[in-house]
């Protein structure tokens, strides 16, 4: 004979760690660079990196501070004194429950492709920056290389693409309809076949008479 009651539903918010969420029972994503099948960086372009699901197991205490939960993930200096008791555990069950069949493992090792040094080098040699230009239509040119070997060269004009050349000389001309004089920027993007790029550009003055 008690009145019924209602309560809402509360809104909890799950932490993203997915050692906290229950998540890591399918795998964990890894970001994979797909030209070197290594660990994807911050060098590693947006089109060459790729998850794959790879299905660890290990101690709670390999992924977070017992003192710190929510915090960064402990490196190995900072795990738990007991991380490596109970690490031994975890992995003897994985092998007697042969819970991870298919055997594989993340690369270790960080993309070897995507780097500094194999970035192409690139000048724009007309026009030259402050140029000013007086009649059409606009001619480009650039040098450019590249240690993998360069794949193409792309023409931007005020940020907007104008097309590409693919073997050197590297030389575009471009005849708009429509163009106001003023100061304009040309931008030249070169790329290799990882995609591996550099960009240069300059800006110019076009003057033509009315």
């Amino acid at each position: 004979k008690k009145p019924v009651e209602s309560f809402t539903k509360p809104n909890i918010a799950y932490p993203e760690k997915p050692a906290l969420r229950g998540d890591l029972e399918t795998g964990v994503p890894i970001k994979i660079d797909r030209a070197s099948g290594l660990l994807a960086t911050e060098l590693t372009p947006p089109g060459f990196i790729e998850e794959k699901t790879f299905r660890l197991g290990h101690s709670i205490l390999y992924y977070v501070k017992k003192d710190d939960p929510l915090g960064a993930e402990p490196t190995p200096e900072e795990r738990d004194a007991q991380f490596k008791s109970w690490q031994e555990s975890v992995q003897r069950w994985i092998k007697e429950k042969k819970w991870n069949t298919d055997g594989a493992l993340p690369p270790t090792e960080y993309d070897n492709v995507h780097l500094p040094e194999n970035k192409p080098s690139i000048t724009i040699t007309a026009p030259v920056d402050n140029e000013t230009i007086k009649s059409l239509p606009l001619n480009f040119m650039v040098t450019a290389e590249a240690r993998r070997g360069l794949t193409r060269v792309d023409f931007y004009l005020d940020d907007v693409l104008l097309g590409s050349t693919r073997a050197a000389p590297h030389v575009f001309s471009y005849n708009p309809v429509e163009i106001i004089n003023g100061f304009h920027t040309l931008k030249a993007l070169a790329w290799d076949d990882v995609d591996n790029s550099e960009t240069v550009q300059v800006t110019f003055n076009l003057f033509l008479e009315k």
